[in-house]
């Protein structure tokens, strides 16, 4: 993914200017946009995307699926199936593949949130740099 870039008068401004494509490109505007200023900064965005919010316990949820289906079974023959008992050790003992659930479903809540149109606005704004524009002196 091409970094987003952006220029505001400080690193504390509420608000930046983004959307350029390079650092060259929002620095030019910085000084466009500042001329009367002492200097200004410029950033790389980090949006905000609605996974970042997604906290969920796969091994929870593995565990949750694993006892419905297994109440399920049990009413059919009184087994528990292969199936249910694979999800409880996964659960237990595979750390990776609970991590990689948990990514998984996250970045499926993401895209649910994008087609849903639920995106956010909210960013952070990291490798700041700093561009004087006036002779320190």
């Amino acid at each position: 993914m091409t970094p987003e870039y952006a220029h505001a008068m400080s690193e504390d401004s509420r608000s930046w200017e983004r959307g350029f494509t390079s650092r060259e490109q929002a620095i030019a505007a910085g000084r466009d946009e500042y001329p009367d200023e002492d200097g200004f900064v410029t950033g790389v965005v980090d949006p905000i995307t609605p996974d970042r919010f997604f906290r969920l316990d796969a091994s929870e949820l593995l565990e949750q699926i694993a006892d419905i289906a297994g109440d399920e079974m049990a009413d059919l023959d009184g087994l528990e199936d292969d199936w249910v008992m694979g999800l409880r050790a996964v659960a237990k003992r595979n750390a990776d593949a609970v991590r990689d659930l948990e990514e998984r479903l996250a970045k499926t809540f993401d895209e649910w949130c994008q087609f849903h149109g639920l995106t956010t606005d909210f960013y952070f704004v990291g490798d700041i740099q700093h561009h004087p524009l006036k002779e320190q002196g």
